[in-house]
């Protein structure tokens, strides 16, 4: 068989056999990591789309390659690399970290065949097609489709396209169709490059000459490789496991190197059949750990036709049943197989009379493996055959007809009656339940490298993903360019990754001009010393206890701004209410002009000039504010960061680290019981308040530039968004935040009972990551949350607590083996699951400062 595409034009292909095809790439549908209630409304749209399909259709999907160039692309998109020479580094550092993974994606293919509804059209194609045949033997230029015929043709194609539900249907351009071709070429030796874009090649290619597209030699059993007798000799048997392997070599290229590819045929469907969820064999083929490649040649049959024949071929069954009879042990056994086929009949007959709408849809499924050696190949195809039952279904090899397999997974090629005699007969609610078009990117286009995607499984001990595998990218910079905020969430037990997760976050937005307000918890500094590490005397790092900087609001800004901060933290402090007497006069000495007036500096100077007025109500809430500030011979230590002003004022244009793990906080219950909260000591007062202040301040600071992203970063927020100026400042940020180029980050070890603060504040948040929860309710209330509101299913569930990140036992010691740390279940803005492992900053300096606590210590 010679090529069978003879000309293109837009997404059209005439073909030798006078048939014109329309070709379309499609969009898969986010399925994995959802609940059931998503799978099935994915079930229902696969199976709206086979019914919507004509008579005659190939659904193609092969695995692309991807370049670490084009991560790099994405990394560096809409960044000037002169003003920010840091995240050039970074970004080919990261390079030559993905250059060692191969990275590759699943493609989806529709082609169909355009039937000819008038005499005129068929003769046409007929007489086209005849002459190219003529041409092609006589050397000459191949005739070029009429324009009139084009434009029926195209609106033919358009009208199918129309009725494709859910999936998206993108005209293929002919620089992709001759990527198509070239893939099947030299599948397995990913020679063929990344899918063009559209532009890459004119796409109203007219004639497409045979010397682009190649020709195939093929060589079923590799008979060409024997070099002695005795490898001739296993050539020529049949049932030698040569014969399984076609090797397909291009003879139209240069030095070709010959492909060596394994195909097979889905048959034998489980005899109980396919439970959903649980028959994604299609939509889960990648977790085989190889590139398969798959095909399925679908002819949908009309319903009234369909439930005629299957009346016949019961009633026929029956009689067979009835006429076969005797005792003897060939007729007991002959009954008994007629009537499991009766069964699966009358079952596929009372689908069939369920559903108005069902119709019958035979499939031949084809599987395609390629390597650069038989032996790889014959290795490859034992690990799908096994992939394969492990679905209760069987790969068939028809040896002897491999060519005819391999043609038939190529648009322009006719059904051949080996296609027919294999197909499948269903339904178009069983067939959707393969669910083969499955979308498993999950971020943004470009931005911040930020894991590795483990859709397909986790990366196995040398550092290769489990099957083709993509990068997550989440856009910190440009999130405010599609009007949605770069926000986002973590909750995960201790020792799972995410202060590395976070790091690397802070590390991105530092590299192109970013600034990070950083609260740090912990009571070794981590973030503190990491900052320090990776900034120098670019970030300030503010404590409570022996304070080296002041973080007074009325000297950190100046007017309004300063009075505006300054309030709400003393409001809730002194426990004033702002338009009591004590609240409106913190209002009238923290007007900007009447500081002027006075020589108010700061807050200390504020207390000061209280305790000295004569009049009652000032008097008395500068004795409040004492109560805090303490004396100048007897200072309380927490309150010089705030009232002490001859400590200086760090540079708010820079980072900043505020540690606060010397701070007492309050319990929930005594901020909302009075009683409770007039006992409170007077140190978790000031803590509360404090956090209050400081997510006040950060997000002044985070706001000022809209030209300059800004990050707020928490962890361990249990007690934190305790706080309601808290929580009220943080959703600030995931409402407002994109206008200002402005996102928080924060991260907690529970979502249950407030411990990342309420339900409206955890779904404000755009983007939630859920790393491991060994505790099953602590899985199951973060996952319901990262789906936002869906119960998980008990497979996820199961992930989450078994299979993430997993630790091991070390003699006493916990264990995370390297190749499994800092893995996470995401979702991203667009409401699409994933599952990833963090990528860390990838030169050396920085690597070892992120990872200097390492993954929580699980080590």
């Amino acid at each position: 068989m010679r090529i069978p595409t003879t000309a293109i034009v837009g997404n059209l292909r005439w073909t030798t056999s006078g048939t014109v095809w329309a070709d379309w790439l499609l969009s898969g549908i986010a399925y994995k990591h959802s609940s059931t209630k998503t799978k099935r409304a994915v079930r229902d749209a696969h199976t709206a789309f086979y019914r919507a399909l004509p008579g005659e259709s190939l659904l193609i999907s092969p695995v692309t390659s991807l370049d670490p160039s084009a991560i790099v692309d994405r990394m560096l998109a809409g960044v000037d690399l002169e003003a920010h020479p840091a995240w050039a580094e970074e970004t080919l550092a990261t390079y030559d970290t993905l250059a060692e993974i191969p990275l590759g994606s699943r493609l989806y293919w529709l082609s169909v065949p355009l039937g000819s509804h008038n005499l005129l059209d068929r003769l046409r194609s007929t007489t086209t097609a005849s002459l190219n045949r003529l041409t092609d033997q006589l050397s000459l230029p191949r005739t070029i489709p009429d324009p009139d015929e084009v434009a029926r043709r195209t609106a033919q194609a358009k009208a199918i396209a129309e009725r494709i539900p859910s999936f998206s249907p993108r005209p293929a351009t002919a620089a992709q169709m001759l990527w198509l071709h070239q893939h099947m070429l030299t599948r397995g030796l990913y020679r063929e490059g990344p899918v063009p874009t559209p532009g890459d090649l004119t796409s109203d290619l007219a004639v497409t000459p045979r010397s682009l597209m190649g020709h195939p030699h093929f060589d079923e059993g590799c008979h060409t490789d024997a070099t002695t007798r005795t490898d001739r000799a296993k050539a020529r048997n049949p049932l030698a496991t040569n014969n399984h392997i076609l090797k397909v070599t291009d003879i139209t290229a240069v030095d070709a190197e010959s492909s060596y590819q394994a195909l097979g045929v889905i048959s034998r469907p489980p005899s109980g059949g396919m439970e959903f969820p649980g028959s994604e064999l299609l939509g889960r083929i990648d977790e085989s750990g190889l590139d398969v490649d798959w095909v399925q040649r679908i002819h949908v049959v009309g319903r009234e036709k369909t439930i005629s024949a299957n009346q016949r071929a019961l009633s026929s069954l029956k009689d067979q049943i009835f006429h076969t009879g005797g005792d003897d042990q060939s007729n007991i056994t002959a009954n008994a197989d007629l009537a499991l086929v009766e069964n699966a009949l009358q079952e596929y007959v009372e689908l069939m009379a369920s559903d108005d709408l069902e119709l019958e849809t035979r499939i031949t499924t084809i599987l395609a493996i390629g390597a650069p050696d038989r032996a790889g190949a014959l290795e490859d195809l034992q690990v799908l055959k096994s992939f394969v039952s492990g679905w209760h279904h069987k790969l068939v090899v028809p040896v002897g007809n491999l060519e005819d397999l391999w043609w038939a997974m190529h648009p322009g090629v006719a059904t051949s009656a080996l296609v027919r005699d294999m197909e499948g007969i269903t339904t178009s609610k069983m067939a959707a339940g393969l669910v083969p078009m499955i979308d498993t990117s999950v971020g943004s286009g470009r931005g911040v490298p930020l894991c590795i995607n483990l859709a397909n499984g986790p990366m196995a001990a040398q550092s290769l993903p489990f099957g083709p595998s993509d990068v997550i990218f989440h856009d910190l910079d440009g999130a405010s360019e599609r009007d949605t905020v770069g926000s986002l969430a973590v909750a995960c037990e201790t020792g799972a990754g995410k202060s590395v997760l976070l790091k690397k976050l802070v590390d991105a937005s530092l590299d192109k001009g970013g600034i990070a307000v950083i609260v740090d918890r912990t009571e070794m500094g981590e973030y503190a010393l990491w900052a320090q590490a990776r900034l120098g005397a670019d970030v300030a790092v503010v404590e409570i206890i022996d304070p080296q900087y002041s973080f007074d609001p009325l000297r950190l800004f100046a007017g309004d701004e300063a009075a505006t901060v300054a309030q709400g933290f003393f409001t809730t402090l002194l426990h004033v209410h702002p338009t009591e007497d004590l609240g409106m006069v913190l209002a009238e000495v923290l007007d900007p002009q009447f500081r002027e007036t006075h020589g108010l500096q700061g807050s200390g100077d504020v207390a000061d000039f209280l305790l000295d007025c004569d009049d009652h109500d000032w008097r008395d809430l500068g004795r409040k504010m004492r109560v805090f500030k303490g004396s100048k011979d007897r200072p309380i230590p927490t309150g010089r960061v705030v009232f002490d002003s001859s400590l200086p004022v760090p540079d708010i244009t820079k980072s900043m680290v505020i540690r606060t793990n010397r701070l007492e906080l309050p319990k929930i219950e005594q901020l909302t019981h009075e009683h409770l909260f007039k006992q409170m000591p007077i140190s978790k007062i000031f803590g509360h308040s404090y956090y209050g202040l400081i997510a006040g301040f950060a997000r002044n600071v985070c706001f000022r530039d809209r030209g300059r992203q800004a990050l707020f970063v928490m962890d361990e927020v249990n007690m934190q968004v305790s706080s309601p100026d808290v929580e009220a400042y943080l959703k600030e940020f995931n409402l407002d935040g994109r206008k200002h180029k402005a996102a928080a980050v924060m991260a907690g070890q529970s979502v249950m009972g407030g411990g990342m603060g309420s339900p409206e504040l955890l779904n404000s948040f755009p983007t939630r990551i859920v790393g491991r929860f060994r505790d099953r309710e602590q899985a199951i209330a973060s996952l319901t949350w990262m789906l936002g509101g869906e119960h998980p299913d008990e497979e996820l569930v199961e992930m989450v607590t078994t299979d993430t990140s997993p630790i091991i036992k070390r003699g006493e010691d916990e264990y995370v083996e390297p190749h499994r740390r800092g893995e996470f279940f995401l979702r991203d803005s667009q409401g699409r699951q994933g599952r990833g492992k963090v990528i860390p900053p990838t030169q050396k300096a920085r690597f070892a400062a992120a990872m200097a606590t390492g993954f929580g210590g699980a080590q």
